[in-house]
Order: structure tokens, then sequence, then C-alpha cells
């Protein structure tokens, strides 16, 4: 039974200290290595078996969905016109290109809802659980990748893409549109849940990372960042 119940899961991760192990040393090994398998392995416990497997196969679909959704939004031919500009227009194509990227997810999240659903028949807050986990995760490895490189885990942020943050609430805002209220509330209760579980973990995290730092480990190269101003 998975309960939103702040108080429920702040008491868990603080009784299951192997989560926070877990969750810090993924983060450590994929944010100084750029390998998240240099990580230990592990095997989820039976009884998760059914809510990993929904989150993982959600967040994959997202992620296929959002790059359909460039195709379906006509981006691609617009990008490669934009490639040209000049820098004295660079923010307005940035502008332009996060407009992009938000109906990308826009779309992502719609096929990610049929898709599983279609294919599993389980509730809508369950089928967007990857969707709004994806974000969750994003944000993580925006923080860890900051702090390594400046000592601050909110100034700079991964790739092109508009903040993971911001793409999460502008999903979340999109699910009254398609669902009815009852179920985008639900859908909104659970992914809520969610985030405030990694941004505990990533509480946890954060002093192991600073820990890391003052030994001397930085981001791996493989991260491309951009100020997040």
């Amino acid at each position: 039974m998975y309960s939103v119940d702040k108080d429920e899961v702040a008491d868990r991760i603080r009784a299951k200290k192997d989560v926070v192990e877990r969750f810090a040393d993924v983060v450590l090994a994929y944010s100084i290595s750029g390998r998240p398998s240099n990580a230990r392995q592990y095997y989820v416990e039976s009884e998760y078996f059914a809510l990993s497997d929904t989150i993982r196969e959600s967040m994959e679909c997202f992620v296929l969905g959002h790059e359909y959704g460039h195709v379906i939004g006509m981006h691609l031919g617009e990008a490669a016109r934009s490639a040209g500009m000049l820098a004295a227009d660079e923010v307005d194509e940035i502008n332009y290109n996060w407009m992009q990227e938000h109906e990308a997810d826009i779309y992502g999240t719609a096929l990610t809802l049929q898709s599983i659903h279609r294919e599993r028949r389980i509730e809508p807050a369950m089928c967007f659980i990857g969707v709004d986990t994806f974000f969750s995760a994003m944000d993580v490895m925006d923080k860890a990748t900051s702090l390594l490189r400046s000592g601050d885990e909110n100034a700079t942020t991964l790739g092109s893409h508009p903040p993971s943050s911001q793409r999460r609430e502008v999903t979340r805002r999109f699910l009254d549109r398609i669902l009815d209220p009852e179920h985008a509330r639900s859908a909104v209760e659970l992914a809520e849940s969610l985030q405030f579980a990694m941004e505990q973990l990533w509480s946890a995290t954060r002093p192991l990372l600073m820990s890391a730092m003052e030994r001397g480990a930085t981001a791996a190269p493989r991260w491309s960042v951009r100020n997040s101003g």
C-alpha cells in the first residue's frame, strides 16, 4: 500500500536507511562518473515489483512520447530554420524552444496516459506517475551537478530544456484538460507525494555529495549545463 501522507513518507524514509543509501549511491555515481551503472547493484523487493514496473514503463513511454511530441508539433523544421539565427536573436530562440519543449511534454503526457491505460487498465494517477517522477529525477540531477560545479545547487541546470520544476508544473496543470477533476486531483496528489519523497532523499544526499566534493569530486564532463538565470 502506497501512502501519500507526508508524515508517513518522511517516517518511512528515516526508518529505512538503505533507501537513502541506494538513492545517494546512484546520484553520486551518475553525477560524478556519468554512469548510473557504477552504483551498487540491488534488487527490488517483490512487494514493490508492480509499482516500480509501472513507474519505469510510464517514464519510458513519456521519454519516447516527448520526442514524438516534437514530430506531432512539427518542431523539427522550425528547429532547423532557427539553427542559423544570429546571436542577437539568441534570447528569442531560447524562449521559442522552451515553448516547443512544453508542447512536446504535453503531447508526451497524453500519449503516455493513453498507452499505459490501454495496456494496464489502471487509474490515471498510476499512468501519470512516471511522467512526474521523470521531472523530479531530472531536478535532482540538476541540483547534484550544479552543486559539484559551483557549490550552489541552484546555479545551473542541465541542457537547453526549461527547468525540470517548471516542466513538472506545466504538465500537472495540463491534466485538467484531459482528465475529469477527480482523476486529475488524484494524479497530482500522488505526484506531489513522490516529489516530497524525492526531496527528502535529496536532502539526505546533499551532505554526502558535498563531502565528495571536498575530497575533489567534480561533475562528469558529459553533463552539459547552462546558467539557471
